[in-house]
């Protein structure tokens, strides 16, 4: 696997977010990866399920202080060149829609 894979697969529909300059390798997978569970919706408690992590691994993985492992990288890493930007285990992944309208 490597980052130009990572790109293809996030960037393939021509929309590229605006990415900082001067990034290290880690910080560019980390900012991809953000951009992947931002973009689809992503449930991280999901997305824990779906790697076999704890329900807790993934908590902080918006915030500018997640300082994950390269085992943690490398695997999410994997999971999104996998699963692309469509297909039935991103759908899997995805928030559960709130529906509008009242309750009975």
């Amino acid at each position: 696997m490597s980052q130009i894979d990572l790109a293809k697969v996030l960037f393939a529909d021509g929309k590229a977010p605006k990415v900082p300059t001067k990034l290290t390798q880690t910080e560019a997978l980390v900012f991809a990866i953000r951009y992947w569970v931002t973009t689809n919706d992503i449930s991280i408690w999901k997305l824990n399920r779906m790697l076999g992590f704890t329900d807790n691994r993934l908590r902080d993985i918006m915030s500018p202080d997640w300082n994950p492992t390269y085992q943690t990288l490398v695997a999410i890493e994997r999971l999104v060149v996998r699963t692309g930007v469509s297909g039935q285990t991103l759908e899997a992944l995805r928030q559960p829609q709130k529906t509008a309208g009242r309750r009975r």
